[in-house]
C-alpha cells in the first residue's frame, strides 16, 4: 500500500520537487504513531527538531503553484502507511 501510493501521486499534477518534499514529513509520521502505539519514547529534542520540519513541510504545502487535494491526499496516506508499516516492526 504504501509504495503504490507513493509511486501513483506522480501521476497527479504535483511537482517532482513538492512531492520529494512532502517525503520529509515521514520521520515525523513515524514518531507520531510510535508514540502513540508505545514504540517510542517522548524526547523534547527531538520533538523540537521534528516540529522544525513541520512546519517547513507546511510552508512547502502553502508555497505548491498548483496543489492537487488528491495528490497530497494520496502522499499523505502513503506515508501513513509506511509509517504504520516501520513502527510494526517495531513492536
Amino acid at each position: 500500500t504504501a509504495v503504490f501510493t507513493s509511486n501513483l501521486v506522480y501521476e497527479t499534477p504535483l511537482s517532482f520537487a513538492f512531492i520529494q518534499m512532502m517525503k520529509c514529513f515521514s520521520p515525523v509520521a513515524v514518531l507520531l504513531l510510535g508514540l502513540a502505539l508505545g514504540a517510542e519514547l517522548y524526547s523534547a529534542r527531538v520533538a523540537m527538531s521534528l516540529g522544525v520540519v513541520t512546519l517547513g513541510m507546511a510552508v512547502t504545502v502553502n508555497g505548491e503553484l498548483h496543489p492537487d487535494t488528491a495528490g497530497i491526499a494520496l502522499m499523505l496516506g502513503g506515508i501513513a502507511a509506511e509509517a504504520m508499516r516501520l513502527v510494526c516492526t517495531q513492536l
